[in-house]
């Protein structure tokens, strides 16, 4: 690049003017005032040069700035007077009360000088008192009684009066705040009480059979019971037996018939009822009563209220005024002032250049007053220094004492402080094994000085700038200098930290180098990167890359593998290696079975045509956990007594391992089993007896009937007619054998007599409606019970077919035909112990239908009714005779013996002496 030559210029401006100067007065009568001193300031003439100043009255000083001149004026004499009505004032102020909150805005002053007007000075506010408004509330109270009270005396409504409220409160409902109450009460009340009875039997010869024949009590039976429990208590009354006497019938036959025997090992259970009370608690009761209601408060105001007022009063009175007449007399100059412009340095800087204005001079009589800066600041001096930072004009104006003026100005163009421009790159940025070239491109001066040279990283200066080219072979800060002939120097530095020549380093370490039968694991750790290029990653065998400083990698199968480390500036690390020692095929074998078909025996199992063809067979694991070491010899035999999976594993020298797994699914020890089902549907050929066998594994082979038949199935039938047991045997396909056996019940005949019928009952089992035949007539009922007219004395004998299965023969003998014939009579009373008449309830009535006549009592008399009542007032046996039309008398007689009408004697004795204490009661009580 070529070099630029300037042209420096400092150009100097003057502006002169010729010597004038004239003397001058003027004369100027200033405005009245009433103040005797006062400051004036006028106006002269441009360039005038004021000398002196005279006045009319009084004294005067002066001072000129330019065409303005300031007067002082003091010590004139008045020279009018004037009246003045508020030449005087003072302040006013006062405050005002009031009831209510209105004031005036104004008010008047006087006092015979001064008068005036008071104004209000703020608002209003409160002296003194309060204000309370109007206000409404719901007040609660409530009132309570004493324990016992009641809650009648309880006011429905009560007065309020507090707190400057009043008014009425309103009650609710009364209620218990504390205490309690329980009324009497009274309820029905019953318990039962159990004594030991004995109960009559009679004999019959012709049922042989025990009869019911009456109840006698063995313990006392209370007629009442006291009662106490929960607070209530009473007397309960005998109410009626809650279950009968149970006392049996003997067990052995009678003697003769009609013989009457007791059986004493009885218990009976007698209710007791009545009315129990409990009496009233002791009443603690408080009732208690809330209240509510809406009280008022009145409104309430004492305040009093105040104003503040002020202002200001006025007197009237003469004010003086004074007024000067000032006559100026001065000389005009119209001459300019002059002075030398200079700089320095005058050669190219970068740095500030300084213009000194020197030689400053008036040529006229009013002298220099000072220079304007070109920033504007007026300074005084005969030489005056001025810096500047940038190139351009500046100009000075030199001003005299009556503002005559001249300009000076200098134009400065050797400032140059813009730096020198450049780019700087390098190549390549990223990391890299190579060297590195930085470029320094683009030079150029934008100051105007230009060029001068370039100085590089090795400190070699060049003075051409075209791009410049700079190799580095290592990591580090690399500076060059672009200097102008301003002395502007830029310095471009770059760092370079991408230059990489170490390769990285790495242990490759296998899981193993052993024989195996796994994979083999290899480990690449202690990844390092010597550089500074950092880890690029870890290239595996598969070429999968993985970031890290370790890494693993499974190999399965034997052959070469490489492993590579990479840094980011291309630098490697890699390592081949050659895996042999992997071996995964597994070892041969067969388990063979002594037998397949079904059994219900234990058999063996072996291992044959064990081998491995690769690192031989180790040893042989058997079923049941055992370890053998491999014999060529060995069958490894294994006896097996149940179903399942047997389990074989062979090893081999590498550690793979057979599993063989055996399942035995045709040993069958386990019975077979059968179900019955009874058909009915022939009752005529007898019960079917239906057997439906079954074998959960082998099946069923062949079923042996009861009768040595023998069926090739699993379902067989079987009929019979008698109850009893039938033998199944049933046998499966591997030899098991199980008896099963089918309960054949007999229906069962039960025959008693009801008055003049027989009542058949059948109890069967396989049908509901069981056919009864009566062996002498032949006779059929298809009922399980039915009743047979008795119209003489007869045999009967009857057999139930229940769906084939025919009962025992049962016969039933009448022989009292005449017996039964004759009037019965039933008698029934309570027999609970009483103090009062006991009354029997007779019921009369004929077996066979014949009318009743009449019943003679043991009074003798008569009685033709059939239901009667027949009251006794002490214990004894009592007859009752019945008469039926036909002539015939039927007997009953009735013992009773829980009538007691005494009275207990109770005996009491005390002492007869007088004592001071408590006296003892002698209580004796004789039941008769």
């Amino acid at each position: 690049m070529k070099k630029k030559r300037k042209l420096l210029a400092i150009v100097l401006l003057t502006t002169l003017v010729p010597v004038n100067a004239l003397a001058e007065s003027m004369v100027i009568t200033l405005p009245e005032s009433m103040s005797q001193t006062q400051n004036r300031t006028v106006t002269v003439p441009s360039n005038a040069l004021v000398n002196n100043v005279t006045v009319n009255t009084g004294n005067v000083s002066h001072s000129q700035n330019g065409s303005q001149l300031l007067l002082y004026l003091t010590n004139g004499s008045v020279s009018s007077s004037r009246y003045n009505s508020s030449k005087y004032s003072k302040y006013i102020s006062k405050t005002m009360t009031s009831s209510s909150n209105s004031f005036p805005s104004s008010d008047s002053y006087n006092d015979g000088t001064y008068s005036g007007t008071y104004y209000k000075d703020g608002s209003s506010y409160v002296y003194s008192g309060t204000y309370t408004p109007s206000d409404s509330r719901t007040q609660t109270d409530s009132r309570s009684t004493s324990p016992g009270g009641s809650s009648g005396s309880l006011p429905s409504s009560i007065p309020y009066n507090s707190g400057g409220y009043s008014g009425t409160l309103y009650g609710g409902g009364a209620y218990v705040s504390s205490g309690s109450y329980s009324p009497a009460d009274s309820r029905s009340q019953s318990d039962s009480r159990t004594y030991r009875c004995g109960n009559s039997y009679v004999w019959s010869d012709s049922s042989r059979s025990w009869s019911y024949g009456g109840t006698y009590a063995i313990d006392s039976i209370a007629s009442s019971i006291p009662y106490n429990s929960g607070g209530y208590s009473g007397t309960l009354y005998q109410g009626g037996v809650l279950s009968s006497c149970s006392a049996p019938a003997p067990s052995l036959s009678g003697s003769y018939n009609g013989e009457r025997r007791n059986s004493n090992a009885g218990y009976t259970t007698i209710n007791y009822s009545g009315t129990v009370t409990k009496p009233a608690s002791a009443d603690t009761r408080v009732w208690t009563v809330n209240y509510s209601g809406t009280v008022t408060r009145p409104s309430s105001d004492t305040r009093i209220w105040a104003q503040n007022y002020s202002g200001y009063a006025y007197a009237g009175g003469y004010d003086s005024y004074y007024q000067y007449t000032a006559t100026i007399n001065y000389d005009t100059d119209s001459e300019n002032p002059d002075g030398s412009l200079s700089a320095n340095p005058t050669n190219w800087t970068n740095g500030d250049v300084t213009i000194t204005l020197s030689d400053i001079k008036d040529f006229g009589i009013a002298g220099v007053k000072g220079v304007y800066l070109p920033n504007g600041n007026f300074v005084t001096g005969s030489s005056i220094p001025y810096t500047v930072s940038t190139n351009g004009t500046y100009s000075f104006i030199i001003e005299d004492k009556v503002g005559n003026r001249t300009t000076k100005s200098i134009s400065i163009g050797n400032i140059d402080k813009t730096l020198p421009t450049a780019t700087l790159t390098q190549s390549p940025t990223n990391f890299t094994n190579q060297n590195v070239v930085l470029s320094l491109s683009n030079i150029l001066d934008a100051g105007g000085s230009d060029l001068k040279q370039v100085v590089m990283p090795d400190g070699k200066i060049e003075t051409s700038f075209e791009n410049k080219m700079f190799t580095v072979s290592e990591n580090g800060t690399y500076s060059f200098e672009i200097w102008d002939n301003a002395g502007n120097k830029t310095v471009k530095t770059i760092n370079v930290n991408n230059i990489d020549k170490s390769a990285p380093t790495a242990t490759l370490t296998p899981s193993t180098t052993n024989l195996t039968n796994q994979n083999v694991i290899f480990t690449i750790s202690n990844v390092q990167d010597n550089g500074v290029s950092g880890l690029k990653g870890i290239t595996l065998p598969n070429g999968n890359l993985v970031t890290g400083t370790s890494a693993t990698y499974t190999v399965t199968e034997n052959g070469v593998y490489t492993f590579l480390v990479e840094d980011n500036a291309g630098n490697r690390w890699t390592e081949t290696v050659n895996v042999t020692n992997i071996d995964k095929e597994l070892p041969l074998g067969k388990v063979k079975l002594d037998t397949t078909a079904w059994t219900n025996q234990s058999f063996g199992l072996e291992l044959i045509d064990v081998k491995d063809d690769e690192t031989g067979v180790k040893r042989v694991q058997l079923p049941d956990g055992t370890w053998k070491n491999h014999n060529a010899s060995e069958t490894y035999r294994y006896v097996v007594d149940k179903n399942g999976v047997y389990t074989y594993r062979i090893e081999d020298n590498a550690g793979n391992i057979t599993v063989l797994n055996q399942s035995v699914t045709n040993i069958d020890k386990n019975l077979p089993a059968g179900t019955f089902v009874y058909d009915t549907s022939k009752p005529s050929d007898g019960l079917i007896i239906n057997l439906n066998a079954t074998d959960d594994m082998s099946g069923i082979k062949e079923i042996t009937l009861p009768d040595g038949r023998i069926v090739s199935a699993s379902k067989a039938d079987f009929s019979v007619k008698k109850g009893g047991s039938y033998d199944f045997i049933v046998e499966d396909k591997a030899g098991n054998r199980k008896t099963l056996t089918a309960v054949v019940d007999s229906p069962r005949v039960s025959v008693v007599r009801d008055k003049l019928e027989l009542v058949v009952t059948v109890t069967s089992n396989y049908t509901a409606e069981p056919v009864t035949k009566r062996k002498e007539t032949l006779q059929t009922w298809n009922s399980k019970s039915f009743r047979v007219p008795v119209t003489k004395d007869d045999i009967f004998t009857f057999q139930t077919n229940d769906g084939g299965v025919l009962s025992d023969e049962v016969t039933f003998v009448v022989d009292n035909f005449f017996t039964l014939s004759l009037p019965q009579i039933d008698v029934t009373y309570d027999k609970k112990w009483t103090n009062k008449n006991v009354v029997l309830n007779l019921s009369v009535y004929s077996i066979g239908g014949t009318p009743i006549v009449s019943t003679t009592l043991p009074d003798n008399t008569t009685s033709n009714l059939t239901n009667f009542n027949y009251t006794i007032s002490e214990n004894g046996m009592y007859t009752f005779v019945a008469k039926d039309a036909l002539g015939k008398l039927g007997y009953q007689t009735v013992v009773v013996k829980n009538i007691d009408k005494k009275t207990p004697l109770v005996e009491l004795t005390t002492p007869t002496d007088w004592v001071n204490r408590d006296i003892p009661i002698d209580i004796k009580v004789t039941n008769n």
